[in-house]
């Protein structure tokens, strides 16, 4: 996926604003690595295992996955990982 522009508050670890199009490509080069047909690069002959089932993100409402968390707006603060 790449890094993310913004803040990350620990080096190495870019997680604000995440660009929809580059994980985008990342989910489709990990679904497509993980169809059962990618050849295992440790093992000649053999493919790498199926993956059947997998979740796109872990906990949105933790800020250590993703930023902002929270977003002013003309009336306060408003949840904003929800809809990043």
């Amino acid at each position: 996926m790449g890094p993310s522009p913004g803040p990350a508050g620990t080096p190495g670890r870019e997680r604000d604003a995440p660009d929809p199009r580059a994980f985008a490509g990342f989910a489709q080069a990990v679904a497509s690595r993980y169809t059962g047909r990618f050849p295992d690069p440790n093992h000649r002959g053999r493919r790498l295992p199926a993956v059947r089932l997998w979740t796109t993100w872990n906990e949105p409402n933790n800020p250590d996955f993703l930023l902002p968390q929270w977003q002013r707006d003309g009336r306060g603060w408003r949840a904003a990982s929800p809809y990043v």
